[in-house]
């Protein structure tokens, strides 16, 4: 069965023999001048032998697997402790055969880092997933340290969080390094 694009015939194999019209994502090219369309949607009714684009445009859904477990797996896991030489603990929480780890100043906090990690890490694989921040937007830690997000045109020099250090100086840090801190926000019981 032939259809037209413009004057080019394309050879078309239908998979029934009925007539139908349909929207499919085509990769045409034309022999003429070898201009390629991707992503078009075209009509098309084989009973009148051709199709022509339409001006919509191919939503694509895309149902994202991999093998990689989503974050909240890694949650219910208990990790794995280890006394780093210089003070700091290392979390590793593993589902075989993924592992994922994260490194801070108290146990807690690297289990933290871990989960964050593992939110990163599964963003990587699924990239239309978003990762939580694991911090308020504007908060005062345990050490009475304000800090504050920074915008995104900010975050892409500075780092993610701005905070006003024991010098008096504005610093900055990214979540990563709070996290290896340990830097946890007041709660309203505290």
């Amino acid at each position: 069965m032939r259809a037209r694009l413009d004057s080019n015939p394309v050879v078309l194999e239908p998979k029934t023999s009925l007539d139908v019209k349909a929207a499919v994502f085509c990769k045409i090219v034309r022999e003429r001048d070898t201009t390629i369309t991707h992503g078009r949607i075209f009509e098309i009714n084989f009973s009148r032998n051709h199709f022509r684009p339409t001006n919509q445009r191919l939503k694509m859904e895309f149902n994202e697997r991999s093998a990689y477990p989503h974050p909240n797996e890694f949650k219910v896991m208990r990790p794995e402790y280890t006394d780093l030489e210089d003070g700091f603990f290392m979390a590793a929480i593993t589902i075989t055969p993924f592992k994922v780890s994260g490194k801070s100043a108290t146990k807690p906090g690297a289990r933290r880092a871990a989960l964050f990690e593992a939110e990163k890490t599964y963003h990587s694989y699924h990239p239309s997933y978003r990762t939580t921040n694991p911090y308020p937007a504007e908060f005062v830690d345990t050490e009475t340290v304000k800090w504050k997000l920074l915008s995104p045109m900010q975050r892409e020099k500075l780092g993610d969080y701005a905070f006003v250090g024991e010098d008096g100086e504005e610093d900055y840090a990214d979540i990563d390094t709070m996290l290896m801190w340990d830097v946890r926000p007041v709660t309203a019981e505290e």
